[in-house]
């Protein structure tokens, strides 16, 4: 039996409405290729539908703010169901992709579906502020009910091999950078660096510089690390990070956002099935921190 969803959309500049559907339920190609995101469309033809679908969920519920909205989306991506409010999904789904990324609206949308036992995977990044987090994550009924991250957690691309740690004599600092704010984007390289780093070092913020759109947040761990993530402002700027050692540097740019989505979606699905935590409290609110750090 097929795991039932709803999708919750859209927010600015937001895609993922349109491509987490189409990569769980497929999509009408030419609709796609009038959403707005072009990108989406193209990373789409290089799979083979429904071969590359996930095979074990549906989304069958859709609400945005706005109903033609909801329609182009259900049309071009499959979806029987629009619902005039959120809240009209419960009973009928498993579970909920809130494919949102205005993290001051996260709480209220995630809330009756919190309280109602539905498992609910939010957009990056979960919040702005370890306040906001844990109020959030305190509306669990069971852990692990909220899943959240930026999907690149899940890149194959940003892997960090000890093999290349061994090369370059260990890691001495690294520079990373994402296009457009630092709201919603610094969390795309922040998911993969901790990873490198280690989620349980101190992180402490040394400084930040703004430069017209830009922004640059210096961070220093506790094993001696140091991290620069600059937010760029610009549109098409590549997610990327290079990793510096005593012996070298190693470049990393991400590619592939198809398997790092569908790998994400597919997490959360399994979670909903096996009732298993899928990411720790813990690590969402490291992410959260440093987040934090540059929205102050």
């Amino acid at each position: 039996m097929k795991i039932k969803l709803g999708i919750i959309g859209i927010s600015d500049g937001n895609g993922h409405p349109f491509s987490w559907s189409a990569i769980i339920n497929g999509y009408n190609p030419k609709m796609m290729g009038q959403c707005g995101f072009p990108s989406i469309s193209k990373y789409l033809a290089l799979r083979e539908f429904p071969k590359d679908a996930i095979q074990n969920a549906s989304v069958t519920h859709i609400w945005c703010q706005n109903y033609n909205i909801s329609k182009n989306i259900a049309e071009t991506c499959c979806i029987k169901n629009i619902v005039s409010e959120p809240e009209e999904m419960i009973g009928h789904i498993d579970g909920v992709l809130l494919a949102r990324d205005d993290a001051e609206n996260h709480e209220k949308f995630v809330k009756p579906f919190l309280i109602a036992g539905i498992p609910v995977y939010i957009d990056k990044p979960l919040a702005l502020t370890i306040a906001a987090a844990r109020k959030i994550l305190s509306l669990e009924i069971y852990r692990g009910q909220v899943f959240s991250c930026s999907a690149l957690r899940y890149s194959n691309e940003l892997v960090l091999p000890q093999s290349t740690i061994n090369e370059i004599k260990g890691v001495q600092s690294i520079e990373a950078q994402v296009p457009k704010d630092w709201n919603r984007y610094s969390v795309h390289v922040i998911e993969p660096v901790l990873k490198i780093i280690g989620y349980n070092q101190k992180p402490v913020k040394i400084d930040e510089i703004n430069s017209g759109s830009a922004k640059t947040v210096y961070i220093k761990f506790e094993n001696d690390i140091k991290l620069a993530i600059t937010a760029t402002g610009k549109l098409d700027d590549p997610i990327s990070f290079t990793v510096n050692g005593p012996s070298g540097s190693r470049c990393f740019t991400f590619l592939d956002p198809f398997s790092a989505f569908k790998s994400a979606l597919e997490d959360f699905i399994n979670g909903i099935v096996d009732r298993q935590p899928k990411i720790s409290h813990e690590t969402m609110l490291e992410v959260v921190k440093i987040i934090e750090f540059g929205s102050l």
